[in-house]
């Protein structure tokens, strides 16, 4: 598994202090042609938000072909089903979630 931490369209380096170059959509390609099989795709402007996941993030990391796991924003079960629905494969749930579940 790869772990792509993915602001603005671009990949996030030095603990998320820093964004490259690297667009989402070459990272992608970067991953497909590595061979990379699963993907942890982090939206990090909706980490630890609970304010929902980035949908078109997911929408265009699933379109890869690449299984993906999404974190970042999941707060509930209808956020969970969305990104089901796009093709993720599994997703975070951070402690604000968790915490719901009585966890």
């Amino acid at each position: 598994m790869a772990a792509l931490d993915i602001k603005d369209g671009r990949l996030g380096v030095r603990g998320w202090t820093d964004l490259s170059e690297v667009t989402l959509e070459d990272a992608l390609e970067r991953c497909r042609s590595a061979g990379v099989v699963r993907l942890h795709v982090t939206a990090i402007e909706r980490d630890g938000t609970m304010r929902g996941p980035d949908l078109e993030l997911y929408k265009v990391a699933c379109a890869s072909g690449i299984a993906v796991v999404a974190a970042g924003g999941v707060r509930n079960d209808a956020d969970v089903e969305s990104l089901a629905r796009l093709g993720c494969e599994a997703a975070v749930m951070g402690v604000g979630y968790l915490a719901r579940l009585g966890l």
